[in-house]
């Protein structure tokens, strides 16, 4: 998520472009990036960790207003023992497009 440079605050950087996309909705935010506040890593770790529970919110609250769901999780190890998990979940769209 951090990108490949030990920089976060790298204009290139995975983070900071999230970042960017995410201050579109307030002009609060964008100032906060560009004084580049959050380059500590606690600081990181509490956006990310921010970042993935709005999105679990998101996804949980689609799959309770679905009248069925299915969850699948797969996991594989490559050559070099790098661990990949996959988690795919499918639901009822048709009941979400009434809403």
């Amino acid at each position: 998520m951090r990108g490949c440079h030990e920089d976060l605050a790298s204009l290139d950087s995975n983070l900071y472009k999230l970042l960017l996309l995410r201050a579109e909705d307030g002009p609060e935010m964008k100032t906060w990036i560009y004084r580049k506040e959050y380059t500590s890593p606690e600081i990181v770790n509490e956006i990310l960790a921010l970042m993935g529970n709005t999105v679990l919110r998101s996804i949980v609250s689609d799959i309770q207003s679905s009248s069925w769901f299915s969850i699948i999780a797969d996991e594989a190890t490559d050559i070099s023992r790098n661990e990949t998990n996959v988690i795919v979940y499918q639901m009822d769209r048709r009941q979400l497009s009434n809403l």
